[in-house]
C-alpha cells in the first residue's frame, strides 16, 4: 500500500498572506481531521490499504505534534507514519527531533518527504 499524508505543509495555511492557497492544521486540528473525518473515509473506502502519515512539515515540530495527534486513539488508530521535511539543521539537530519521536513512537515509520541543503 502507497502512502498518503494528511497534508503538506499544514502549517503554511497558518500564516497570514501566504503567497498560495492552503489549507492550515494546528495538531489539534489534524487529530480531529483524521479521527472524524479523513481516517473513516478512508478506512469505509476502497482505499482502505492507503498508509496515512500525518504532519508532513518541518521536523522542528516534532516531538510536539506527534504527541499531539498520536495521544488520541481515535485519530492514531489511522495513522501509519510521520512525513516529515529535512531542513533547518542549523537551528535543530535531527536527533533531537528524529529520535526523541521515534523512541516515544516505535510503532510508527518516520519518511522524509521533502530535504534541501542544510
Amino acid at each position: 500500500a502507497l502512502p498518503i499524508s494528511a497534508e503538506n505543509e499544514p502549517t503554511a495555511g497558518m500564516l497570514s498572506n501566504y503567497p498560495f492557497q492552503s489549507l492550515g492544521f494546528t495538531p489539534e486540528r489534524q487529530r480531529d481531521f483524521i479521527a472524524l473525518d479523513l481516517g473513516p473515509a478512508l478506512a469505509s473506502s476502497s482505499h482502505a490499504n492507503v498508509k496515512l502519515l500525518i504532519l508532513d512539515d518541518q521536523r522542528l515540530l516534532l516531538p510536539y505534534w506527534a504527541k499531539v495527534v498520536l495521544s488520541d486513539i481515535r485519530a492514531a488508530r489511522y495513522i501509519h507514519g510521520i512525513a516529515v521535511h529535512w531542513y533547518l539543521d542549523a537551528l535543530i539537530p535531527p536527533d533531537i527531533t528524529l529520535d526523541a519521536t521515534h523512541n516515544i513512537y516505535p510503532d510508527y515509520f518516520l519518511i522524509n518527504t521533502e530535504i534541501g541543503r542544510a
